[in-house]
């Protein structure tokens, strides 16, 4: 039984695919902290994924707490993790927290679907 139950484990762990999050690189952080409008404030750690979708596009997810108390998951694009000259934000939350652009109304279409996105709102909300 012993046996039986440690195939199972490690069937189960071999299935589960690695996280490709990283942490987000300091000029990351930087132009989002910048971009926060008054009365929005990030309050989680910051966490980036290379997406699959773009050749240099890496996400970025982190918690923010809003004028009104509530805290809400927050998605930001950046066109690398130190290149960050182009940087979006991504998905309505974010667009009332940070003064950057929106990347789905960018030349890229930068949706909160792409690939990588389900891993940061996997990370932060479940």
């Amino acid at each position: 039984m012993k046996y039986l139950s440690f195939i199972l484990l490690a069937s189960i762990l071999a299935c589960s695919s690695p996280s490709r999050l990283e942490e987000a690189s300091g000029e990351q952080i930087s132009i989002i902290k910048k971009s926060m409008n008054e009365g929005y404030s990030v309050v989680s750690d910051f966490k980036t994924v290379k997406s699959k979708d773009f050749k240099n596009v890496y996400f970025v997810g982190a918690i923010v707490s809003f004028p009104n108390g509530e805290k809400n998951y927050c998605l930001w694009a950046t066109g690398g993790k130190t290149n960050v000259s182009f940087s979006f934000a991504v998905g309505e939350e974010t667009l009332l927290a940070s003064s950057l652009p929106n990347g789905t109304a960018s030349s890229a279409k930068i949706k909160e679907t792409d690939d990588g996105t389900y891993d940061l709102l996997k990370y932060f909300l479940m």
